[in-house]
């Protein structure tokens, strides 16, 4: 809990005092509620000038109101709801909730204080959680935002439950204030739906820029890679191993002896099983490098958790062939290192899966050693499929199996998972983000001056057929085709974008995929990406 409130009080001090500041202007500078002090011949409240006589009807005093704009108090009034700024992990600043002339979104909406960032980024709620919780952070500079929750928790305990019986009775959520609108908005029919699925249609403050008026240049290829250090990282809860001191977190140092004496086992319902060290393997088999692009399932909208490296491993197909599954597998299942009996199995993936598509038994990527954060000494890729069932970590072997699970419908290969809070719409497939910066940026200076935002778009399985940017709100879209679009990679966008003047510039991205059948499947909900230009 200390270091929660830690957090908080450095990355949000500044909540804290225009919350204050609010509260003081809301007694003291009204001159609506001013009152008499007994013993006092002029009537204040607080600190505040009384600009009428505070007797008698009000009706009567009207008249006495200044006219016009005061300055001194306009300007009190923009300073006290000005919108909070921090500067993130990554080095930029970020400024969440718009500037607006009349102070509606901090005044009346409390925006500075709703949404699950207002109080911490997820990935510091997850680490300082008292009990076990994996964790997973993107490489770019992004902020992660709750929908990647979500794909977890249809399968596990509802978000819902957890969410509320943690926050409800928490000193630090309630010394802040924290009630149920902090995490909702109420609808006009009295429903709870999420704050941060409706906040930008409420804000005000957001220019709105026609497409005909924006004069976009997007361009689209599906060549480039991920940086090593862009890569994001997860946990290896799912592998078994549920001690965080056993992950593989440090990339400074990884010993070439541990990658000459691993030994990697195939075997299962094969006719020819087979035990042998990475070094041989490479003798044995050979090597292939290929481009592969990994998105985890639990990727919600608008987030980066996504990769394309280009991989360098043994060919999976070659092991295949060489040890001769039977006809009755359909599965394969991977194994792990795990100090842990009997947990080291992990997910299966259909074998078709990797069959059909590039399979490598990985050890470098991007031209150099797999980085321990990576799965070092190998690690499994599968294209085609999600992270979370197309790449195994420090991975010791697999066996081909039979099972009567339907591994394809499970979800977690193909990515595809239904959220509730979407009437059951799919919330990462087809997935979009903005990549080189956080949501919320401040850009100073760029007024009349050519930005670029670059970032992805992806359906797994299925190839992208467009992407459609709005600057207003979704009113009007500029359309990027993709034709002949090829699911085994991404789709990285780049758009060139001139902000005319200071303020904040909100970016809607539609995105388009083609299933099997030649339906179209959009997200659910929009990916939605603000810019504030000073």
């Amino acid at each position: 809990m200390e270091g929660m409130k830690g957090f908080i009080a450095n990355r949000k001090v500044q909540l804290s005092a225009v919350a204050i500041a609010i509260a003081v202007f809301a007694m003291a500078g009204c001159a609506q509620s001013a009152t008499v002090n007994e013993g006092s011949e002029e009537p204040t409240t607080g600190t505040a000038t009384v600009n009428y006589t505070a007797e008698g009807r009000y009706k009567d005093n009207v008249a006495e109101f200044p006219s016009g704009i005061d300055p001194e108090l306009d300007a009190k009034n923009a300073e006290l709801n000005a919108p909070s700024s921090y500067v993130d992990r990554n080095g930029f600043t970020v400024q969440p909730v718009p500037d607006d002339p009349t102070g509606w979104n901090i005044s009346y909406l409390n925006a500075d204080n709703r949404g699950c960032t207002s109080c911490h980024a997820l990935e510091d709620a997850l680490m300082m959680m008292d009990t076990y919780h994996g964790t997973i952070f993107p490489g770019y500079p992004t902020e992660q935002t709750v929908s990647t929750c979500f794909a977890c928790h249809i399968w596990a305990e509802p978000l819902r439950t957890s969410m509320h019986s943690t926050h409800m009775g928490n000193e630090l959520f309630e010394n802040r204030g924290g009630t149920c609108e902090s995490c909702h908005y109420v609808d006009e029919n009295g429903d709870f739906t999420r704050w941060d699925y409706e906040k930008f249609n409420l804000y005000k403050g957001i220019t709105d820029i026609a497409a005909s008026d924006a004069d976009l240049t997007v361009t689209y290829d599906q060549d480039t890679l991920t940086d090593v250090d862009d890569m994001f990282y997860k946990s290896i809860k799912e592998y078994g191993d549920f001690d965080p001191s056993n992950w593989r977190t440090d990339d400074s140092f990884m010993d070439p002896e541990l990658y000459n004496n691993w030994v990697f086992s195939i075997g299962g319902d094969v006719e020819n099983p087979i035990s042998m060290t990475l070094p041989e393997l490479v003798e044995k088999f050979g090597t292939e490098t290929a481009v592969m692009k990994q998105q985890c399932t639990i990727n919600g909208a608008g987030n980066a958790i996504i990769m394309q490296s280009e991989v360098t491993g043994v060919p999976m197909q070659a092991i295949i062939d060489y040890v001769k599954p039977k006809g009755d597998v359909n599965a394969v299942e991977f194994l792990t290192e795990d100090p842990y009996p009997n947990v080291g199995k992990t997910y299966n993936i259909p074998f078709t899966a990797m069959t059909d598509n590039d399979s490598l038994l990985v050890i470098e990527v991007n031209g150099e050693t797999l980085p321990n954060t990576q799965g070092y000494p190998c690690s499994v890729w599968t294209a085609g499929g999600s992270a979370a069932g197309g790449v195994f970590k420090v991975c010791t072997g697999v066996n081909f199996i039979k099972t009567t699970e339907d591994l394809v419908a499970s979800g977690y290969f193909l990515g595809g998972f239904e959220d509730a809070g979407l009437d059951g719409a799919p919330a990462d497939k087809p997935n979009s983000a903005v990549l080189n910066y956080p949501s919320g940026v401040v850009l100073e200076g760029a007024a009349g001056t050519e930005i670029e935002l670059e970032g992805f778009a992806d359906a797994f399985d299925e190839p992208i057929q467009k992407v459609e940017f709005s600057w207003d709100h979704g009113q009007t879209w500029t359309t990027l085709e993709t034709p002949n679009n090829d699911p085994q990679y991404w789709t990285y966008w780049r758009m060139k974008f001139t902000p005319p003047s200071e303020g904040a510039y909100l970016l809607d991205i539609r995105t388009t995929s083609i299933q099997p059948d030649g339906a179209e499947r959009v997200n659910g909900i929009n990916t939605q990406f603000l810019l504030n230009v000073k």
